[in-house]
């Protein structure tokens, strides 16, 4: 119902023929979109790489790319994606390998604390860059300053989530919390079975708290990291726009990006907020006063949920990769007893003459 009712909001006295038109005029320039994206993957596959070389030995750059793109491919398909994205980026890191689990999941969740964190700090420079631009769209959108108080009230909370989750989980006891509700809330059997991996969550608890214990310097080259992550999505809005020879100053691709995103992160509903995102570039596009503004934002949604489309086709594919590679080797078969016996009897007694 929120999907269908942003995009016939945002759509509905849309010229199609006017948004192919512009497609057909970008050609073969489109193969260039998914670049930044994938570059932006690479930046927080490496980032990660920084957080787990924190607690032991990373895993190869190519395991930590795999699972970064399946995990993003189920935070971009899914409602609510983001939950299953997180969920799944652990189990890939460790795969086969169980000693793994709690150094996974604290360097998935310092990713997210520098990721949220790093959205703050990106929008904050997307405003800082482009004031007076601010200014004209907060009169012609919401018809007073407004829009650069929204911006600010954003900032603040990004910033101040990421630095929630950082006291929240670095604190050391919220494995241990989960373990004991876990064990005194689910029936007998399922609650015995829990009981029999506490070491794992003490274990994670202690490496989240050697994730989050360190001076932030050591964090900064991860950080860093994240906010290049945002300015290449802002970098993509910029390009796209280009390629339908739309011309707008990169500042203004970072900002229309860092206010549309930061409304999918707040608004989860929908896979990668879906309508909700759509709507948003259309307002952005109209009161930039943009001419034929809602082909230009049409053809927009377009370029952009086809480069979701096939990212979500290579996680999916990563993502099956994976758990081949997951499965342990089988173990030989086992021969019975008195085969066994009598083979070794073969083997130890002298050959005839």
């Amino acid at each position: 119902m929120v999907v269908g009712t942003c995009l016939w909001l945002a759509f509905r006295d849309v010229s199609f023929a006017a948004a192919a038109q512009l497609l057909a005029s970008a050609g073969p320039a489109l193969v260039l979109v998914p670049l930044p994206f994938l570059l932006a993957q690479l930046a927080d596959a490496k980032a990660c790489q920084l957080l787990f070389a924190r607690l032991e030995p990373p895993p190869p750059f190519s395991h930590m790319f795999v699972s970064q793109v399946a995990g993003e491919a189920a935070t971009l398909a899914l409602p609510m994606g983001f939950l299953v994205g997180e969920s799944l980026r652990p189990w890939l890191l460790a795969r086969a390998n169980s000693a793994l689990v709690a150094s996974s999941i604290a360097a998935v969740t310092g990713r997210k604390c520098l990721l949220i964190a790093a959205e703050g700090g990106w929008m904050l420079l997307a405003l800082l860059l482009a004031p007076s631009l601010v200014n004209q769209l907060s009169q012609r959108l919401v018809g007073g300053p407004w829009l650069f108080m929204i911006t600010l009230l954003l900032v603040a909370m990004l910033l101040g989530t990421g630095w929630l989750m950082v006291a929240f989980f670095g604190g050391g006891r919220v494995a241990g919390r989960l373990f004991q509700r876990l064990t005194t809330s689910l029936p007998g059997r399922l609650g015995a079975r829990v009981a029999r991996g506490e070491d794992h969550f003490n274990r994670t608890d202690t490496e989240l708290q050697r994730v989050f214990s360190r001076p932030w310097r050591e964090l900064l080259p991860a950080a860093l990291l994240y906010v290049v992550v945002w300015l290449l999505e802002g970098l993509e809005v910029w390009l796209i726009l280009h390629l339908l020879h739309v011309d707008v100053p990169l500042t203004t691709a970072f900002y229309i990006e860092a206010v549309v995103a930061s409304c999918r992160f707040l608004l989860p509903l929908t896979p990668a907020g879906l309508g909700v995102q759509d709507a948003g570039y259309v307002a952005f596009f109209s009161a930039l006063g943009l001419p034929g503004a809602l082909g230009v934002g049409a053809a927009f949604c377009m370029i952009k949920r086809s480069r979701e489309l096939l990212w979500c086709l290579a996680g999916a594919a990563c993502w099956m990769l994976a758990r081949r590679s997951a499965k342990p080797a089988r173990a030989p078969a086992k021969l019975p007893a008195g085969l066994r016996s009598s083979m070794a009897m073969g083997l130890s007694s002298p050959p005839e003459s």
